[in-house]
């Protein structure tokens, strides 16, 4: 699969499930304070790729995930927690196996994925607003 295949699925399922965790009822707020922590390991990265602190701080970003889950009401934020789960345990397994260049390919997916993800949402809140406002 190509590189910009690979870029075009990664941007649909990005949209897909920003229009799952806003259904959910996910405030644009939460998902920035998650990708401010995303962004942090960002700027890790573009600094040093190989830094162990990158990964150490994805790690720790699923209880951060899960804590921000369990204080929502019924479902908001479930389906958001299970997508950067998903993705972020994909990472993990890739670093698992050592391979560190294939591990810089699924960080820049990770972050790419993230980055998509708060655009989708952020549109798909302003056309729910427009249209119920």
């Amino acid at each position: 699969m190509s590189d910009v295949t690979s870029l075009k699925d990664l941007v649909k399922n990005a949209k897909e499930h920003a229009k799952d965790i806003q259904k959910d009822g996910v405030k644009t707020h939460q998902i920035r304070n998650f990708f401010a922590a995303v962004e942090r390991m960002r700027r890790l990265y573009k600094n040093n790729p190989e830094d162990e602190q990158i990964l150490m701080e994805l790690i720790l970003l699923q209880p951060k995930l899960a804590y921000t889950a369990g204080r929502q009401p019924n479902s908001v934020g479930k389906s958001f927690f299970k997508h950067f789960s998903t993705i972020i345990d994909q990472v993990l397994k890739v670093s698992d196996r050592g391979n560190q260049a294939e591990t810089r390919e699924q960080l820049k997916g990770f972050f790419a994925y993230t980055e998509s993800i708060v655009a989708y949402h952020k549109y798909f809140e302003k056309v729910k607003t427009e249209n119920h406002g």
